[in-house]
């Protein structure tokens, strides 16, 4: 699966997920429905139907 979109889980507050785009693509990532999720160390992958199948987010609040 490629991953080209990072996201982001703010440390503090109530805000919402940052997501960061690293890629050159369009695609709406709102678009997608998540179908599941996995943690390794810091990091939460979710799976996703659509053309981008996953999805990565830092758990420890890193947003740089």
């Amino acid at each position: 699966a490629d991953i080209d979109r990072i996201l982001r889980i703010p440390k503090a507050g109530n805000q919402p997920a940052e997501l960061a785009v690293d890629s050159t693509s369009d695609i709406d990532p709102w678009s997608f429905s998540f179908s599941g999720m996995a943690v390794e160390g810091d990091k939460l992958y979710l799976t996703s139907y659509g053309r981008n199948a996953l999805y990565r987010a830092s758990l420890n609040g890193e947003t740089s």
